[in-house]
């Protein structure tokens, strides 16, 4: 498995043991891969909050198109690792490259997976911060959609499925995962519940329901505010959706 290319040159800075088989070091690279990667591990350190881990490799793996390997990667670490939680993220950031790939069907039964997987805290707000960067949003022609994310989160689970189903028009069974996915939301939660709003305006606005559409981005956009940063390329994504199914609204009234 290779994440660089034969006759990069590296900077040893650190060596972890892991287990028995796998040891983890720490390397800075020193060839013309090294802007890239610098960019992308700013990127996610900046958007994402949350530092390199053995599960986030799969992450940059698959920021850097090796999806291939990131799915090699992602099935090594699942025979390795013991930890249920873990084993849920795994299993999540496992979906999100089918996803991209556009295998529904092995990325709706990796997400299964990870919700048989996980098991809860006593406190849901100290899950993982979902990933607001790596991504890959679904576009209409002018609407940007909700699709998979990066996080360890019950409720994040539900949004991914639901995601994966309206991509695959399966509406109803969307609509379910984010109902269900409202029914553990918690006075404590964080910006997951923005999230869940996003998705059911997105299978909305894929049904032509415009009116629904836009009811739930702005609720989606009033819980981001609450959490975020105006800045977040999440809220940004929102403000411009709304905007837009403002202007479809209009162009349908004239028609």
């Amino acid at each position: 498995m290779f994440l660089f290319s034969p006759g990069s040159v590296f900077r040893l800075e650190s060596i972890e043991k892991f287990n028995d088989q796998v040891w983890y070091c720490k390397l800075s690279v020193n060839d013309e891969d090294e802007c890239v990667l610098n960019k992308l591990f700013v990127h996610l350190k900046n958007e994402v909050v949350i530092a390199a881990t053995f599960v986030t490799l799969g992450v940059y793996l698959s920021a850097l198109g090796k999806n291939d390997t990131a799915v090699e990667y992602y099935r090594t670490l699942l025979m390795e690792s013991t930890d249920p939680d873990t084993n849920a993220t795994i299993h999540n950031n496992y979906a999100i490259v089918y996803d991209q790939k556009n295998d529904q069907t092995n990325a709706s039964f990796e997400l299964k997976k990870a919700q048989q997987t996980y098991i809860p805290n006593d406190n849901e707000s100290t899950h993982q911060k979902a990933d607001t960067s790596s991504n890959v949003s679904e576009r209409s022609p002018d609407i940007v959609l909700s699709t998979p994310v990066l996080s360890n989160s019950q409720i994040l689970n539900h949004y991914n499925l639901a995601c994966v189903y309206y991509s695959d028009g399966r509406f109803d069974d969307a609509l379910a995962q984010c109902d269900q996915a409202l029914k553990i939301i918690t006075a404590e939660q964080n910006v997951d519940e923005s999230y869940v709003y996003y998705a059911m305006a997105s299978i909305c606005y894929s049904q032509e329901k415009f009116n629904d559409a836009s009811k739930h981005f702005k609720t989606a956009l009033n819980s981001a505010l609450l959490y975020l940063p105006a800045t977040n390329a999440l809220i940004e994504k929102y403000l411009n959706n709304i905007a837009v199914l403002y202007q479809k609204k209009a162009l349908l009234k004239l028609c």
